[in-house]
């Protein structure tokens, strides 16, 4: 251990020594060792002469740089995922240290766990996707890989090139050149090397004392995966200007097939003038979906204006949506309302499940008649809005329940669209929860090098009652203890999460010693519905959905367990 290039573990610190200590494993017995340092080596503060044992936690110190050895599971060391905290256009190498002789083994595995399968996924996803979808996507494809070949492989330069006859077209560049100048007229890497499949040309440049010939099929192989896209979307993309000009899936983009499913049937809504309503738990992504009907549309250049019906009383609620005119009340000043400023483009109203019955009358007569009449008016204004809407709530309970009005369902739901929850897209979690935890990061100036194998799997067990929304702020609280260059691991997690047992989560009462199996059996029963229900706020839709029974039978159970919702 010391400052030393050459040093098995680098402590690049001005107290530390070249040469400053020697620490040995043997099994799980360690013992630290100093090497004449001129700034000492300290086990729990004392001075250390000779070798001694250590033991996890204890304080050590190498001159003023002060360490301690931590007992960790192996899979805590494990990336599972890896983040870029700088961003495309200008990537950090992944693989640690100095231009090597030759092409790393580990180069070449980190590659094949790792990068390739993140390419090989967002290619099954392009096909997955309709045809007029296939552009933006192609697109993303050719992103994703030349960035898993630039985090791979110790490339100083990289370009993925688009040739159209004549024509180029940049879809991916990378560069370290910005980042480590070299001298003027110094040979900082070799000549550009070219790989082309089809209309695709691949290029890169490497450190001269690098052989490179290891690389060429691996660059070989990913040119060809990304040529399939992009020689496909062309062909299959319709030629309605509409369709070309489609947006891309938010990001990061989903991978969970029944998502992608979803977006489809989004992006076909969009083309229409249909209302739309979209069900999901809390969290689950629903105003981002509303947004992408928006921009997926013909309304796409008019406004889109928000507004959560949950956030305010009734009577600040109507004079947010319907506006209000000058004099009604002393100092009030006229202004426009939701419906108003929307004219012509789209009004996505969040939570319409928890408007009151006047408040929804209200909403049915501008929908009707399709002009507002602000509060304290007597002429009405246009207002032609394209209505998404969304609810938490079950619907269709609410309007059993007189709580909903049959009529304006009838107008706010031509398409009904349900996201699932994040417990259902197992695939995306990855995805997200380095999304987010690479923005909090850089927002925090942290640079952590990404997410344990150990840390993942805590949050895949996880049952997230919060959604997407909940692992967000998780990812943003976890960024704050990250340090730069280490793993977010179990121990950053809450202790809920990193114990994989959601907050909710409350353990089975025992199972009485007496009574018959069936009377034994239904107590058991009884408390796992009764758990779930309150799970989920009493919605039998998302309980059934968790307990993969469908809702007649659900029903039918609680009836006869003679269980009240």
């Amino acid at each position: 251990m010391g400052s030393s290039a050459e040093a098995d573990l680098l402590l690049d610190h001005p107290t530390v020594s070249r040469r400053h200590a020697k620490l040995v494993t043997q099994g799980d017995r360690v013992s630290v060792e100093d090497l004449g340092s001129s700034n000492g080596t300290y086990i729990a503060g004392l001075r250390l002469h000779g070798a001694e044992p250590v033991d996890a936690d204890t304080p050590l110190q190498f001159g003023s740089l002060a360490c301690v050895l931590e007992r960790v599971a192996p899979e805590e060391t494990e990336t599972a995922v890896r983040l870029d905290i700088a961003g495309p256009g200008h990537l950090e190498q992944a693989v640690a240290g100095a231009p090597q002789e030759t092409l790393s083994v580990g180069s070449v595995r980190e590659f094949v766990t790792h990068a390739l399968p993140e390419v090989v996924t967002s290619l099954e996803g392009y096909f997955k996707v309709a045809a007029e979808r296939r552009a933006s996507a192609a697109g993303q494809v050719a992103h994703t890989a030349g960035r898993a070949l630039f985090l791979s492989f110790p490339c100083r330069q990289l370009e993925i090139l688009r040739l159209d006859g004549p024509e180029t077209a940049l879809l991916f560049e990378a560069s370290l050149e910005d980042a480590n100048p070299e001298p003027p007229g110094a040979d900082s890497a070799t000549e550009w090397s070219e790989i082309q499949s089809g209309s695709l040309v691949v290029r890169a440049r490497f450190s001269p004392e690098l052989h490179t010939q290891g690389v060429e099929p691996m660059f070989e192989l990913v040119g060809r995966l990304a040529a399939l896209a992009l020689g496909h979307s062309e062909a299959d993309l319709p030629s309605s200007p509409e369709n070309a000009t489609a947006p891309p899936l938010p990001q990061p983009a989903t991978l969970d097939p029944d998502m992608l499913g979803l977006f489809d049937e989004a992006a076909r809504i969009a083309r229409g003038d249909v209302s739309v309503l979209i069900q999901g738990e809390t969290g689950t992504g629903k105003e981002v979906l509303a947004k992408y009907i928006h921009d997926a549309s013909p309304r796409r250049e008019h406004p889109w204006i928000a507004i959560n019906c949950a956030a305010l009383p009734e009577d600040l609620l109507e004079a947010e949506l319907f506006g209000i005119e000058k004099g009604v009340a002393t100092g009030v000043d006229a202004r426009a309302g939701k419906f108003e400023q929307a004219d012509g483009g789209t009004l996505f109203l969040d939570e319409i499940g928890d408007m009151s019955r006047p408040t929804q009358a209200k909403i049915l007569r501008v929908l009707q008649e399709g002009q507002v009449y602000r509060l304290g008016a007597r002429t009405a204004r246009p207002a032609q809005a394209r209505i998404i809407a969304a609810t938490n709530q079950d619907i269709n309970r609410r309007i059993a329940d007189g709580a909903f009005r049959l009529d304006l369902f009838h107008r706010i739901a031509d398409c009904r669209l349900t996201l699932p929850p994040l417990r259902r897209r197992p695939a995306d979690l990855p995805s997200l929860a380095a999304h987010f935890l690479s923005r909090a990061a850089t927002e925090a100036h942290r640079r952590p090098q990404g997410i344990s194998r150990a840390a993942l799997d805590a949050l895949a067990a996880y049952s997230w009652p919060g959604n997407i929304r909940q692992l967000e702020r998780e990812m943003t609280r976890a960024a704050l203890f990250v340090e730069d260059g280490q793993l977010l691991q179990t121990r950053h997690l809450q202790a809920e999460i990193a114990g994989s047992r959601g907050p909710t989560a409350t353990p089975l009462e025992p199972v009485p010693n007496t009574g018959t199996l069936k009377a034994r059996l239904e107590q058991v029963e009884r408390r796992i519905l009764t758990d779930v229900l309150e799970s989920h706020d009493g919605n039998v839709r998302a309980a059934a959905g968790e307990l993969g029974i469908g809702r007649t039978t659900l029903y039918r159970r609680l009836g006869e367990l003679a269980i009240d919702i």
